[in-house]
């Protein structure tokens, strides 16, 4: 490592985490985060159900797989 890749290191550590006494951010992401979350509505995709359908069939056809689909669960 030369001196000049030290250099662009060192300034982008120092970019990146504050010195202490410095004031926080003025904004936290972390409730709007939340409210997006709470906003979302949860619902299956077709994907899901075919998945879903598809674990089941197997399941039926060759039942000694059932222990081995329990672990991937």
């Amino acid at each position: 490592m030369n001196n000049q890749e030290r250099e662009e290191y060192r300034d982008l550590l120092q970019r990146a985490f504050p010195r202490p006494g410095q004031p926080p951010p003025e904004t936290d992401l972390w409730p709007r985060m939340l409210s997006r979350l709470s906003a979302a509505e949860r619902r299956l995709w077709w994907l899901d159900w075919v998945l879903a359908a598809t674990a089941l069939l197997w399941a039926v056809a060759f039942p000694q797989v059932i222990p081995g689909l329990l672990y991937q669960l």
